[in-house]
Order: C-alpha cells, then structure tokens, then sequence
C-alpha cells in the first residue's frame, strides 16, 4: 500500500511543466501576497483557481477564429470540429485543468455561430431562443470534450512507461 502511496506522489512531482501558455497570464492572479489572507482573497484565489478571466479571452479568441474557419472550408460540420480542434488544443497546450473557460468559451462561439448562420430562419419560424440555446450546449459539449482529449494525450505523452 505505501509502495503505490510512494509511486504517485513521485509521479505527481515529475509532472512539471516545462512551460505553458497560461503562465503569463495568470501571473496576477495566482501570486502570493504578503499580507494577512482575507475570506475576500481567499474566494478570489479559489475563483481564479477555476476561471481566468484572462485566459478565458484567449481560449475565446481561439475557439471563435478555429470554428470559423473550420465552418469556412468544411460546410455543415466546420464550425463544431473547429471548436472542438481548438478546445483539444488549448487542453494540449495548457498544464492546468481550463475548463470552466473552455466550456464558456465553447457556449458563447457555439451559440453566436448557430445565431449568426441561421438568423433569418431564427427569426421567420420564431425559435431563435431555441437555436441559440442548441448551438450552445453543443459548444459546451464540444468544448470540454476538446480539452478532455487534449488534456488526456498530454498526459499520454509525458508519463513515463
């Protein structure tokens, strides 16, 4: 029992990040002050343990530019596969768990593109609610799947055999 114990804390310290892309953006909100913890900065640094704000706009940017171009060159299933290639990059790509950015990210693009691509039908049958609320949970699924997968091969690709 305590040579497994032994075996993941050493796996758990050999899984150093050599450089990610979301250290430069965190830097401000996950430093260490010198005063006195307050139940306020506690709440902030446990909020910013699952969201970044900062990098939310990144991973936002990312999803939005991959989704469409993917909707550009393939029609019908360009615009989902984009979001999800970008979401399974930024899981690839970052050392942290992102997604709580991820899943708002891939929401925001997902319903945004489902309104803009269909915004005459939205509005002649009258379920423009129901499109966006669609193009959204898919965004989310999409998403979080990405990073999921992403996040998966890093750790396929960095643990040692």
């Amino acid at each position: 029992m305590s040579e497994r114990t032994d075996q993941l804390s050493r796996s758990r310290d050999s899984e150093v990040d050599a450089g990610s892309f979301d250290e430069g953006l965190l830097d401000d909100s996950t430093e260490r002050r010198e005063t006195e913890p307050t139940a306020d900065s506690t709440a902030e640094s446990r909020i910013a343990e699952y969201f970044a704000p900062k990098l939310f706009l990144v991973v936002f940017a990312v999803l939005a530019v991959l989704g469409q171009l993917g909707s550009t060159f393939v029609p019908l299933v360009g615009g989902p596969l984009g979001v999800f290639v970008g979401a399974f990059t930024v899981g690839l790509v970052s050392g942290r768990r992102r997604y709580g950015e991820s899943a708002v990210a891939g929401g925001l693009v997902g319903a945004l593109g489902v309104l803009v691509g269909n915004l005459t039908l939205a509005t002649v049958t009258g379920s423009m609610l129901t499109l966006t609320g669609i193009g959204a949970a898919a965004g989310v699924i999409l998403a979080v799947l990405g990073v999921y997968f992403g996040r998966d091969l890093r750790v396929g690709l960095t643990q040692d055999l």
